[in-house]
């Protein structure tokens, strides 16, 4: 084998190993192919054939999963929660207790008949003035402040103000055009309200 080869080797390599750093899977996939392809043709050139059938396979398994990915319906629904059984369910599942509920709106949102978040808080004129957000772990944060912001307006609510203190990942809100105001991060909903 020559330089040139044994660079192209290496390159596939150091790609392969880059991919495992990145914290967003669909990256992750995407460089982990690039580099398992290019580390496939060394290893044909090299004559290594199990090494290549490795790396092809590998391959097959994020395209099978990227794609999966992507097509995977990725819908949610936001409903107002009255008082009741289902509200004081969904309390108990959330960790919280009715009198955080007491006297205000609750929104659940959920996808595929899972409930992914709930809000609770105050309307004020268009403003829905959030107290407390739960949200479950194994869904992204940002996907479901986007959701609730693409749901909300159906309700005459066109902004959102959470309290600095309940929020985490700030600059991922900030991405969703939410922005800081007298210790609150508010977003403006920028579709039209809907009747």
């Amino acid at each position: 084998m020559n330089l040139y080869w044994e660079c192209i080797g290496y390159l596939g390599t150091a790609l392969v190993i880059v991919s495992m750093t990145m914290t967003s899977l669909t990256r992750l996939r995407l460089i982990n192919i690039a580099g398992s392809a290019i580390s496939a043709v060394y290893a044909i050139k090299a004559a290594t054939y199990p090494v290549a059938l490795l790396n092809l396979v590998l391959i097959g398994i994020h395209l099978f999963k990227l794609i999966r990915g992507f097509c995977r319906e990725k819908t949610y629904t936001l409903f107002p929660i009255e008082s009741g059984a289902l509200l004081r369910h969904l309390l108990t599942a959330f960790g919280l207790t009715h009198s955080q509920a007491d006297g205000k709106e609750t929104y659940l949102l959920y996808q595929k008949n899972e409930a992914c978040g709930i809000w609770i808080g105050k309307k004020k004129d268009t403003l829905f003035d959030a107290e407390t957000v739960r949200l479950l772990p194994k869904h992204r944060t940002k996907a479901l402040y986007a959701a609730f912001l693409d749901g909300i307006p159906q309700y005459g609510i066109t902004a959102l103000s959470l309290p600095i203190t309940h929020t985490k990942g700030i600059k991922h809100l900030a991405a969703l055009g939410f922005h800081e105001e007298n210790g609150h991060l508010v977003a403006t909903v920028s579709s039209k309200i809907k009747n």
